[in-house]
């Protein structure tokens, strides 16, 4: 039995979960004092609340080797064998958590910890997929170098909607979060090749101007894009109609078999903040 274990930036639901049979390792939200599990049910708006009444952006932590340990120990068990699915390996170490925790239980040749060198839906398509080969009864092998395949083909990008989050998070200066909110300026963050995140293009204006901009550039990717899966990721405060607007989009260019509309957990909106809107796809192979 080949069982799949992603880390909580795949920001897959708790129904996705199940339907996929994926293990779930948490990364960590600490709230000043207060740590929290992230995964479903993580509590975005008193994450929010919480950021603004403290003029700070919540951090965030690896999962824990104990959680690791605990998911392993019954699958061993059980005979089975293991892939694990980290964010990218520049973004945490989630993926050393997976390799440690693999070789104190003596078992570093039946966790097979692939790179995914992306986030949120970029791993959860991935963890989809290796969940249907393995019910489908595909080898170890035939999983992993699917999915290295795809870790070399995956885009995933998001603008967002403030600078507030990325300044209070040291990741821009004051002056430029300042002059970024009154000129409406939405930086794009892409995902690069080796998994690290940039800002690799800057809209301005309204929100839903600067998504309608985005989706005007990602659209002739989509085109020839890996028909099987595309994500439409977002962070809770998003306006709905907006959403609703991105994925009438894509549904009429009928291209892909399956469009996955899923919000972001919490890793992301905490270093980014409120409508936060993204998109992931993968090249044609």
């Amino acid at each position: 039995m080949i069982e799949i274990i992603a880390d909580s930036t795949c920001d897959m639901t708790q129904e996705e979960l199940e339907r996929y049979h994926v293990h779930l390792l948490p990364l960590h939200i600490l709230l000043g004092d207060d740590e929290y599990r992230d995964g479903p049910g993580f509590d975005m708006q008193k994450m929010y609340a919480w950021a603004d009444a403290h003029q700070s952006t919540p951090k965030t932590s690896a999962p824990s080797l104990e959680d690791m340990i605990a998911l392993l120990e019954p699958i061993l068990a059980r005979g089975g064998e293991v892939i694990g699915l980290p964010i990218a390996a520049p973004l945490s170490s989630s993926g050393n958590v997976m390799r440690v925790a693999a070789e104190s239980l003596g078992a570093a040749d039946r966790v097979h910890v692939v790179d995914t060198k992306t986030l949120s839906y970029g791993i959860g398509i991935m963890a989809m997929k290796a969940s249907e080969m393995a019910d489908a009864g595909a080898s170890v092998d035939e999983i992993i170098a699917t999915l290295e395949s795809m870790a070399e083909r995956v885009h995933v990008s998001f603008v967002v909607d403030t600078l507030t989050y990325l300044y209070r998070g040291v990741r821009c200066s004051g002056v430029a979060a300042l002059a970024g909110n009154v000129l409406r300026i939405h930086p794009r963050i892409a995902v690069t090749d080796d998994g690290s995140l940039a800002p690799d293009h800057k809209y301005r204006g309204k929100l839903h101007h600067v998504i309608d901009a985005y989706m005007d550039d990602i659209m002739p990717h989509l085109e020839t894009a890996d028909p099987e899966y595309v994500a439409i990721v977002y962070s809770a405060g998003l306006d709905q109609k907006i959403l609703d607007g991105v994925r009438q989009r894509v549904e009429e260019m009928h291209r892909f078999k399956k469009i996955i509309v899923g919000q972001a957990g919490g890793v992301i909106p905490s270093h980014c903040g409120p409508g936060t809107f993204g998109m992931g796809y993968f090249d044609a192979k």
